[in-house]
């Protein structure tokens, strides 16, 4: 595992994120259960995540067309895809269990037009293709 993953996909910041979710899901509807993760139920995947953040990779770009194909879900390939990769790995021992996949792709369609990379925030301009 990269240094780099680290920042992403480790323990700490998955209970945060879980906390905030959860929240979020009882602020619109009371009656949600204050949840926590149980440790053994849980496990972080690190061997899709490839060269590092927002590089897509084989397995991912793979589980993308598959989605697409299959089910006509439109997937993208920093998250969705190399999470899709790895769940797909491990469908055999998984198969009697339940599984969340939770698409957390934005479902808003980017305007078409004259955007340019100037039109980005600062922080994003370095990802994208001039």
């Amino acid at each position: 595992m990269r240094a780099s993953n680290l920042n992403y996909g480790n323990w700490s910041r998955f209970t945060h994120e879980f906390a905030r979710t959860v929240t979020f899901a009882a602020d619109h509807d009371p009656n949600f259960p204050h949840l926590k993760p149980i440790p053994e139920r849980c496990r972080l995947e690190h061997g899709f995540a490839g060269r590092g953040y927002a590089m897509a990779t084989r397995a991912g770009r793979q589980a993308v067309a598959q989605a697409a194909t299959l089910e006509r879900i439109d997937l993208e390939t920093t998250y969705t895809g190399k999470t899709l990769a790895a769940l797909s790995a491990q469908a055999e021992q998984l198969r009697d269990q339940p599984v969340l996949f939770w698409n957390t792709y934005d479902a808003r369609t980017p305007p078409s037009g004259s955007t340019t990379v100037a039109d980005l925030p600062r922080s994003l301009r370095g990802y994208a293709r001039h």
